[in-house]
């Protein structure tokens, strides 16, 4: 989950996903990841650190302490209803 968020994160520290995006990309040989096995998954990170508590499985959020990115991608987020000036 950790390294999902670090490599589609935008430059608010979000990776938004579309449904069953994230259980698409971290699912083995060509099969995704069950829902259960996705939220499971956010739940553990969350629980160590590694994600903000608003993470969800349509969009992880990285803690500000976690994540630096300028100047590179989006700065808006469909899911959490963000979006800064530009």
């Amino acid at each position: 989950m950790y390294f999902a968020a670090l490599g589609w994160g935008n430059r608010l520290g979000h990776a938004e996903f579309a449904e069953g995006g994230l259980a698409s990309v971290l699912g083995a040989e060509g099969a995704p990841l069950t829902k259960q096995a996705v939220q499971k998954g956010v739940t553990a990170a969350k629980g160590l650190g590694l994600l903000a508590p608003d993470s969800g499985a349509r969009c992880l959020v990285l803690p500000g302490h976690h994540f630096q990115k300028s100047g590179l991608g989006a700065a808006s987020c469909r899911v959490h209803s963000l979006r800064t000036a530009a």
